[in-house]
C-alpha cells in the first residue's frame, strides 16, 4: 500500500515538475480524509475537489467535496488533474473507473494512480507458503487482482499514454523497517503517471 502521505509530497513534485497552473482543476479521487488535497492546498492550490462514497469530517475547509460511488458514477467536470492512490484495488469494477478517469481528463490532462503491485517478489512467496496473496489475506477489503498487464489493456483501451510507471518502496510484511529499492520485484505499488490523448 502506498503511504498517502508519499503520494501527497509525490504529487505537489509532479504538479512542479509539470508546470501545472495554480489554478488547474484537480480531483482526488478516493480522498479519504482528504491528505493529497490538503497539501496542494497547503501549495497554492486553489480549484481542488474530493471525490468519494463517504464524506469524512477531515477535509479540509475551501476543499469542495462530491459523493460519488467510483464504481458506476460520471463526473459532472472535465479536469487537468486526477489523483488516485491506493483505490482501484478496492472497487468492483476498476474497469469502469479508468473509463471514468479517461472521459473526465481534459486533452493532455495526467492521470495519477496508485495500486498495489499484487507481482512483487514477497508476494510471490507469502502466495507459495499460504495459499494467498498478501492483500487479500491482510486487507480483506481489496476485491480486484490488478497486474501490470490487466493495468496496461484498461490503460490502451482508454485513450490513456504512459508518462511514468514506477514503483515506490517496499517492506516484508510485518517489518515495517526494512525496505528495498523500489522497483518492479521489489516495489510495494505501481506509481502511474497517464496523459489523455
Amino acid at each position: 500500500m502506498a503511504d498517502i502521505k508519499w503520494f501527497a509530497n509525490k504529487s505537489v513534485d509532479l504538479m512542479d515538475n509539470f508546470n501545472v497552473s495554480k489554478t488547474a482543476k484537480i480531483a482526488d479521487l478516493g480522498c479519504q480524509h482528504g491528505i493529497v488535497l490538503a497539501l496542494l492546498k497547503k501549495n497554492g492550490y486553489t480549484n481542488l475537489t474530493g471525490y468519494d462514497i463517504l464524506k469524512s469530517k477531515r477535509i479540509p475547509k475551501g476543499i469542495k467535496f462530491v459523493k460519488v460511488d467510483l464504481n458506476v458514477s460520471k463526473l459532472k467536470a472535465k479536469y487537468d488533474i486526477l489523483l488516485s492512490s491506493e483505490v482501484m484495488e478496492h472497487l468492483e469494477n476498476p474497469y469502469h473507473f479508468m473509463k471514468l478517469c479517461s472521459k473526465s481528463l481534459k486533452k493532455g490532462g495526467k492521470l495519477i494512480i496508485t495500486t498495489p503491485n499484487q507481482q512483487k517478489f514477497m508476494d510471490k512467496v507469502f502466495f507459495f507458503v499460504f495459499g494467498e496473496n498478501t492483500r487479500f489475506r491482510i486487507m480483506r477489503n481489496n476485491r480486484v487482482f490488478l497486474t501490470r498487464r490487466i493495468l496496461n489493456a484498461m490503460i490502451g483501451e482508454n485513450k490513456l499514454k504512459i508518462i511514468k510507471w514506477s514503483y515506490n518502496y517496499s517492506k516484508f510484511p510485518g517489518i515495517n523497517s526494512f525496505s528495498f529499492f523500489p522497483t518492479r520485484w521489489f516495489g510495494n505499488s505501481h506509481y502511474i503517471i497517464l496523459e489523455k490523448l
